[in-house]
């Protein structure tokens, strides 16, 4: 979630954002695959049961958030002296459509991406296998559509739904891939018991991930942009999460990471509300008031400036998550009670 905030800050074309979007997306579904191999009990729920829970999990959020966001961002918009209503209409449109408003399309995503991993376990495994080799090609044949016919969908409602129909199932089945992935590499990751070697190959990996990362440029998955060099996506965005996630893990069993356990679970509320509720753009806006300017994306200050002002935005949702939690505690309360 660092990560996530962090990209919601920088600019382009800063080194900082090749390399956080060359990873962080496929990080979150390679960590998600991750972390259901390592619970267990996968193949025991029941599909239907799995699929209203999922909905409930992640679609309340998603049209809860939705609204608040946009209630938000008609009272910025008439205060900044906008067009509110066309703006408001805009984004109206992009809800129901499942496109979503500011962070809230990577909700739609998440959630077919876990029912096409979910039932893809629950497959024989040369479905599976089929599935991995296929799924890169048909997500860069979606990205020559939705590049060659962007400009044929119009702005109106239909264009929206039609963009749509193309980003949110070629994301989602790359989002499973990437999943299965991580379901794999719970398997490897137990058969290297050293914590030392885990470091050393996560280190690796980070560092080959940077030099990577430079090479094919910023990747836009929501856009089906996978950057300068397709192939170079998929080695860096798997070499880099597991890089990313094995370090974790020895800092996590070594240092104290309190307010990064926090942060990841409540990973959700961040999601839906760090760009959503223009909280980005207040640290920033605060920061300047600090500082009065910041450098452009080329400077080697850039960096230390960007994460000057993720150490605001973080302060700045932390109130959000305790209001948040609150709420969640006081509806659970509210519905046990007889």
């Amino acid at each position: 979630m660092i990560l996530v905030m962090l990209v919601h800050i920088t600019r382009s074309p800063s080194f900082l954002e090749c390399f956080i979007t060359s990873m962080i997306i496929p990080l979150f579904f390679i960590a998600s695959g991750f972390l259901t191999a390592h619970i267990g009990g996968f193949s025991k729920r029941k599909p239907l049961k799995y699929t209203i829970s999922l909905t409930k999990q992640l679609f309340i959020p998603y049209f809860c958030f939705s609204f608040i966001g946009l209630l938000i961002r008609f009272v910025y918009n008439l205060c900044a002296h906008k067009d509110q209503w066309e703006l408001l209409y805009k984004e109206i449109k992009k809800t129901l459509s499942l496109v979503g408003v500011a962070a809230l399309w990577f909700i739609p995503v998440f959630f077919f991406g876990k029912l096409v991993f979910f039932f893809l376990m629950r497959s024989h495994i040369i479905l599976r296998i089929a599935f991995l080799i296929i799924t890169p090609f048909v997500f860069y044949g979606f990205g020559i559509l939705d590049t060659s016919y962007s400009g044929m969908y119009g702005k109106g409602f239909w264009g929206i739904f039609l963009r749509s129909a193309i980003r949110i199932p070629s994301v989602s089945l790359l989002a499973a891939w990437f999943m299965i992935l991580g379901y794999i590499a719970y398997n490897l990751y137990k058969r290297i018991p050293d914590n030392a070697i885990r470091l050393a190959v996560g280190v690796l990996f980070s560092a080959l991930t940077v030099w990577l990362c430079r090479l094919n440029g910023a990747v836009h998955l929501r856009q089906t942009d996978a950057g300068r060099y397709p192939i170079l996506f998929y080695i860096t965005a798997l070499i880099g999460s597991f890089g990313v996630i094995l370090i974790i893990d020895w800092l996590y069993k070594h240092i104290p990471l309190g307010l990064l356990r926090y942060l990841g679970i409540n990973s959700i509320t961040i999601l839906c509300t760090n760009s959503l509720f223009l909280l980005n753009n207040l640290a920033r806006s605060i920061w300047k008031l600090i500082v009065h300017r910041i450098p452009s994306p080329s400077s080697p200050a850039y960096t230390l400036h960007c994460l000057a002002i993720l150490v605001i935005f973080i302060i700045l949702e932390i109130p959000i998550i305790v209001i948040i939690n609150q709420a969640k505690r006081l509806y659970n309360k509210h519905k046990k009670s007889p």
